[in-house]
């Protein structure tokens, strides 16, 4: 009943799975009915959210553990895929991919997933849905993803480690008569010069730059570059 309630109320974009959400600190202890009921005081309610920081009278929420993280990525990509890419999703070809550091065939994949998005009601528009989406995708396939990593010269657009390998990804959006390429090739020097994830010591690294064309609706360019590991 929690889930189905959450899938009607909250899901509205991709990208709500992974922003950072908030309560007041007087919202924990008051009394609601469920009409008014917040979703995110719902959520640690139930224990599907956790307090991570408390600033002043505001509270910061997020997962408790990758189980639930997992979870709840389900639940927003049930609503945002249909039946067929939702299966498929859930069987770890993502996840095999990226072990066996075949990054076309992970690319090949998202596109064939991307194709069972509504686009009406979810539509990927700029970079941060790019990333909500592909998010959702890789929860879906149980891997555990980060977005926004800060580093001393900025931060990464989302990181996966799998295996002993840490994937860091940067996202374009190419709008319509934008060159993909070059916005991949901008993408590739960004993280290079930011040294994206260079600050894990003893694991493999892979920096890859995913653009997604307004035009084609799809990842039309992307690159990866072997950074550490075996």
């Amino acid at each position: 009943m929690l889930l189905e309630y959450v899938k009607s109320e909250s899901v509205r974009k991709p990208e709500e799975y992974e922003n950072e959400k908030k309560l007041q600190l007087d919202d924990l202890s008051a009394s609601s009915n469920l009409q008014n009921l917040d979703d995110n005081l719902l959520l640690t309610q139930a224990g599907y959210l956790t307090i991570k920081a408390v600033r002043g009278s505001t509270v910061t929420l997020g997962y408790p553990n990758r189980e639930v993280a997992s979870s709840m990525g389900r639940l927003y990509a049930e609503s945002m895929l249909n039946k067929d890419a939702m299966n498929r999703a859930g069987e770890g070809y993502l996840s095999d991919f990226l072990r066996d550091e075949d990054f076309s065939g992970f690319v090949a994949e998202l596109n064939r997933l991307i194709l069972g998005i509504d686009y009406a009601r979810f539509p990927i528009h700029d970079e941060a849905s790019c990333r909500g989406a592909v998010h959702l995708m890789l929860a879906c396939a149980r891997l555990t993803a980060t977005p926004e990593n800060h580093n001393a010269l900025g931060r990464s657009d989302l990181e996966v480690m799998v295996g002993r390998t840490l994937w860091v990804f940067e996202f374009k959006f190419a709008r319509s008569g934008q060159s993909a390429d070059r916005l991949c090739r901008d993408g590739a020097e960004q993280a290079a010069l930011r040294r994206d994830g260079e600050q894990r010591s003893g694991a493999g690294l892979n920096r890859a730059v995913l653009v997604f064309s307004e035009d084609d609706r799809q990842f039309s360019a992307f690159s990866c570059s072997k950074i550490s590991g075996s």
